[in-house]
């Protein structure tokens, strides 16, 4: 009888563990908007926060405003190519767009006056976006509209901590100029590696509209713009991007050498860095970088393949 009592017990104590995880995760949609759309991941989160701001537009007209100056669509499996046209959409719909580097804090008093988030993140080896739309505070879980999934992602704070600290807690605040706080203010160094990233793209496209030395120029601005920034990332970022637009080999290889020694957990220019190395014929440290690499991504089929042919 004795052992049938803590049976039951525990089986009570194990229901209420499920159903309090069950509750736990339950998407928290403080903002009413829904779970997560198809589309261009940051498109598809502008239209979201657009109709928020209570003005409903299909994706396939944003994603159509947004190549204005070229199809970028070739490189819009990853959300840095498309972060650069949220400032000319917002302007569109008369709304303000600031890029911001923050914490858990920033997003929770954003959340309690009813601001969406894009939060930019990393999903399968490329650049991502999604919108927070609610904070349950205890046990603490944030729930993300995504196109991705087109559903809604709920995660838990050590969860979000991951997903949102690899991109060195980015975010963006798309509203009325009038709602955004005093106390929210753009991130120069973010905003200069947003644009240089739109440039570069461009480029890697060949749909930049105007010369290959006013490309030069206008990175070399963005470049001086984002100096000082998050110990320099975005610096070095912009200036891996001039140096492999100028071939310019063994000084692309110091940017993005000082990219990983900034950001070790930065896995994709792990990748790039290990295959610089191994064109410069580093294939020792090359193999360095794709095993660092690897620790991220243990069956990625390109870096498996690398390996081999550094040593």
């Amino acid at each position: 009888m004795h052992w049938r009592k803590i049976r039951i017990t525990l089986g009570i104590a194990t229901i209420c563990l499920i159903l309090a995880h069950q509750w736990a995760v339950k998407p928290c949609d403080q903002l009413g908007l829904g779970p997560g759309i198809d589309g261009p991941c940051v498109i598809a989160s502008f239209h979201k926060i657009l109709k928020f701001w209570k003005t409903e537009v299909p994706v396939s007209v944003l994603t159509t405003e947004a190549n204005d100056r070229g199809n970028l669509l070739k490189r819009w499996t990853s959300a840095k190519h498309q972060l650069g046209r949220l400032s000319l959409l917002a302007k569109n719909y008369g709304l303000s767009c600031i890029y911001c580097l923050g914490d858990q804090k920033d997003l929770e008093k954003l959340i309690k006056l009813s601001i969406p988030v894009l939060i930019h993140s990393y999903r399968d080896d490329v650049s991502h976006a999604s919108v927070l739309i609610g904070i349950k505070e205890f046990p603490q879980y944030f729930t993300l509209a995504d196109s991705y999934t087109e559903d809604y992602e709920v995660l838990s704070k050590t969860q979000f901590a991951k997903f949102w600290q690899f991109q060195n807690c980015e975010y963006v605040i798309i509203a009325p100029e009038e709602r955004i706080p005093a106390w929210c203010a753009e991130n120069a160094g973010f905003a200069a590696k947003v644009e240089a990233g739109l440039l570069y793209s461009q480029w890697k496209d060949n749909v930049y509209p105007e010369s290959h030395e006013k490309l030069l120029s206008e990175l070399e601005i963005l470049k001086n713009a984002s100096k000082g920034f998050s110990r320099d990332l975005y610096y070095w970022i912009i200036t891996a991007y001039i140096r492999e637009i100028e071939n310019q080999t063994s000084e692309a290889l110091t940017a993005l050498e000082n990219i990983v020694i900034i950001k070790p957990d930065y896995e994709k220019f792990l990748f790039y860095f290990g295959v610089e190395l191994k064109k410069n014929g580093n294939f020792k440290k090359a193999v360095e970088a794709f095993n660092k690499f690897l620790q991220f991504h243990p069956s990625d089929e390109k870096t498996l393949k690398a390996i081999p042919m550094a040593l």
